[in-house]
């Protein structure tokens, strides 16, 4: 007895300074010590629990009674270590955690003669414990409501973890299948970029706002912004990161990109395309002039028809560079887009050639537009034969080459016009021109609308069709897309407004071209001194009396000075000092029944807006020939 005593004295000497609440148990279950530290944790003292061997029951919390006596029974008899978990209601009626740990005392003869427990607090780490827990599911909600790409990933290209949003922007159907793909391979849209991004990881240790071109499992390509950190844990390195999809806001960046260069070309092509047709209305129209009093055999002969043909064609040219520049003249009457497909059937026909097949898809009762019909032949003329030119280009035995025509119409709205800058909502008819033939890629569809931009070989194509369609597209407030894959061919798709106005009468202007002279007398008003020589030596050739001024300011002046009686002004609208409208307005106060035809080789916002010319307009397109300025003179002029 001495000696347990004795070992209970060394007990109680060892346990004094200890914060844990640490006891001596008997064989009996009764209580032979318990250290100081008990009344901290339960708020009891010492004595209490040695007095009331219920107590240290009484305490424990109701919820955890039943498994914790289940797991004292076993304690009992249990030569080992034991150890357990339960909470504890201290005194001041809060609840405390408690880690309990016991371990049997043995005899010399190795029989059980007692057990030392160990009771530590771990309430604060039991709401480190929960508040991790509570934090991880608050996480784990994050990740998995996320609309960003939430990831981990191992550093030889394995997703560990992936969330919703990964999952549906990759396009798989669950974490399993994405885990098992490479992302070098199967994520990356070439080795060059995963390299480049590899390297920089592995050098910082992290990336932020990193623009990467990926892929999803059907090949499809995604543009994402990306910051990641490298994470080492036990030296073995993870990447953790954040995925922002960003590939509609680059694809709008790009439209928006590319309609500004547009319009930048535009503006340029119109001001050159101004310039040249003064000068080729003087090369064709001195050209076209020589040839009339020139007899067939006479040497030059040859040499001026070729000035001309080279002037004519640079005319087109300018004329192209023009319908790009959304700056050329035009009429428009209500049509039915159906019937200009079908009244071009033979047309095309010729054009594409026997080999092609051609599909019509055309939908019926469209909504009527309003379009000049010469404008809506040049553009399928040009998407026609740009399609039969991507079938020719393709050497397949047996292939079956085909060209689609179609027709329908479509409501565009807010969405669709956020996303296509340029477009305008409203209800439009649509036409597209598709073929299946070589296709382009994503750098030739950039260029495609470009002027002077070919695939073709030198010499067999201008690259002004496509930016002509362009021009008369967006002229008429419509739009144009192209869709395209290499070796899946390729759809040009118009979009152009709806219009509830009635389908126009077709009028018929008789006109006697054969009758181009007369004797009446005309002012000639124009800056350029060339074409001003032009004009008026034309006129005075058809045996007109032709007055000439250099621009408004001298034509009036001329006007008080010679008491001029005109039955004609032919005036350029774009002058110096006082333009051809404000010039024809001061002269209609003391002479308004005088006959106009306005003269440019530029739009403007005089008598033409946007290409569109005002209603009851005489106008002559620069450059002219004599016999256009002569028929429309006579018109004019023979106008009751």
């Amino acid at each position: 007895m001495d000696e347990n005593n004795n070992q209970l004295n060394v007990y109680k000497t060892v346990t004094e300074f200890s914060s844990d609440w640490l006891m001596w148990i008997g064989k009996n279950q009764s209580i032979k010590y318990i250290s100081p530290a008990v009344k901290t944790i339960t708020g009891y003292e010492p004595q209490e629990f040695i007095k009331d061997a219920n107590l240290f029951i009484h305490i424990i919390h109701s919820q955890d009674k039943t498994r914790i006596f289940q797991e004292f029974e076993n304690e009992l008899d249990n030569p080992h270590f034991c150890s357990a978990k339960f909470r504890i209601i201290h005194k001041d009626r809060s609840v405390r955690w408690i880690a309990h740990r016991c371990q049997p005392v043995f005899d010399d003869f190795n029989k059980i003669i007692g057990r030392v427990s160990s009771n530590r607090d771990i309430t604060e780490t039991e709401k480190i414990q929960e508040a991790l827990k509570k934090s991880e599911k608050n996480y784990r909600g994050i990740f998995e409501e996320s609309q960003d790409v939430i990831f981990v990933s191992s550093i030889d290209g394995k997703f560990l973890d992936i969330n919703p949003a990964g999952l549906r922007l990759f396009g798989y159907s669950s974490l399993k299948e994405i885990q098992k793909i490479n992302i070098s391979r199967d994520i990356f849209k070439n080795a060059e970029d995963r390299r480049k991004y590899t390297e920089c990881l592995q050098k910082i240790g992290f990336i932020k706002d990193y623009e990467l071109q990926l892929k999803k499992k059907d090949g499809s390509e995604i543009i994402v912004l990306e910051t990641t950190n490298a994470v080492y844990d036990d030296n073995i390195a993870i990447y953790r990161g954040i995925m922002n999809d960003i590939t509609e806001r680059k694809n709008m960046e790009r439209q928006l990109a590319q309609a500004q260069k547009m319009e930048s070309i535009g503006i340029l092509a119109g001001g050159v395309s101004h310039d040249f047709n003064n000068l080729l209305t003087v090369i064709n129209g001195y050209a076209e002039m020589a040839l009339m009093h020139m007899d067939y055999g006479n040497p030059l002969h040859k040499d001026i028809t070729s000035i001309l043909k080279a002037g004519k064609r640079a005319e087109n040219l300018t004329s192209q560079l023009l319908a790009f520049s959304r700056k050329q003249i035009y009429k428009t009457e209500i049509v039915k887009i159906n019937k200009v497909i079908s009244s071009m059937d033979k047309m095309i026909r010729r054009l594409i050639g026997e080999d092609i097949n051609i599909d019509t898809n055309l939908t019926d009762n469209l909504p009527q537009i309003k379009a000049d019909i010469s404008q809506l032949e040049q553009i399928f003329v040009n998407l026609v034969v740009n399609a039969r030119d991507a079938l020719r280009s393709v050497k397949k035995p047996g292939f079956q080459k085909k060209i689609t025509i179609e027709s329908g119409q479509v409501f565009l709205d807010k969405d669709y016009v956020t996303k296509h800058p340029g477009s305008q909502e409203g209800r439009y008819i649509f036409f597209a021109v598709s073929d299946n033939g070589v296709g382009m890629d994503e750098q030739t569809k950039q260029k495609v609308f470009e002027p002077f931009f070919t695939t073709k070989e030198k010499y067999k194509g201008t690259g002004l069709g496509l930016s002509m369609v362009y021009g008369i597209v967006k002229q008429n407030n419509g739009s144009v897309y192209v869709y395209s894959e290499p070796g899946e061919g390729t759809m040009f798709k118009v979009y152009w407004p709806a219009t509830v106005e009635e389908e126009s009468s077709p009028q018929k202007t008789a006109v006697d071209e054969e009758i181009l002279y007369g004797t009446e007398t005309i002012l000639v008003v124009e800056d350029e001194e060339e074409v001003c020589r032009f004009a008026s030596e034309s006129l005075t050739s058809l045996r007109y009396k032709v007055y000439k001024a250099a621009n408004g300011r001298l034509a009036l002046e001329l006007f008080k000075k010679e008491k001029l009686k005109i039955d004609l002004i032919v005036t350029d609208l774009i002058m110096p000092e006082l333009n051809g409208k404000e010039f024809i307005e001061k002269v209609q106060e003391f002479y308004p029944e005088v006959k106009v035809i306005f003269v440019s080789g530029y739009t403007d916002n005089h008598i033409v807006h946007n290409g569109l010319l005002e209603e009851g307009v005489n106008f002559i397109h620069k450059p002219y020939s004599v016999r256009m300025l002569a028929s429309a003179v006579r018109k004019v002029l023979d106008e009751k």
